[in-house]
């Protein structure tokens, strides 16, 4: 089964969000694994605001609706990638990254 949903957190320090490096199968499952994660004191550099970003698709479309609906407070946009990665063109990022890089350019929201 695809994992379709990475986790997010804000890391303590910086107080930046920064991508959660584990995925899952579905967003009830990246949402409590984000919690117990953050609720343990084995992740002791990372607090809330937490969330998941979905990941699962190649469609710009649909990572756009389905990130603007459940993520509206940190997503950033969907990129095209300038050097598609495992046949994938598009990705999503936070709002917390740079809006176009050598690597990519926000293609939704334009």
């Amino acid at each position: 089964m695809a994992k379709n949903w990475q986790g997010y957190a804000t890391n303590k320090a910086s107080g930046k969000k920064e991508l959660w490096w584990s995925w899952r199968d579905n967003r009830d499952d990246c949402l409590k694994d984000m919690k117990f994660d953050l609720s343990s004191s084995a992740h002791q550099w990372y607090r809330e605001p937490s969330g998941c970003m979905f990941v699962g698709s190649d469609n710009k479309y649909l990572l756009y609706v389905v990130n603007r609906f459940y993520n509206a407070d940190a997503f950033g946009c969907v990129v095209k990638l300038r050097k598609p990665d495992d046949g994938k063109n598009h990705a999503v990022i936070g709002n917390w990254h740079e809006k176009e890089t050598v690597n990519y350019r926000c293609v939704l929201p334009e």
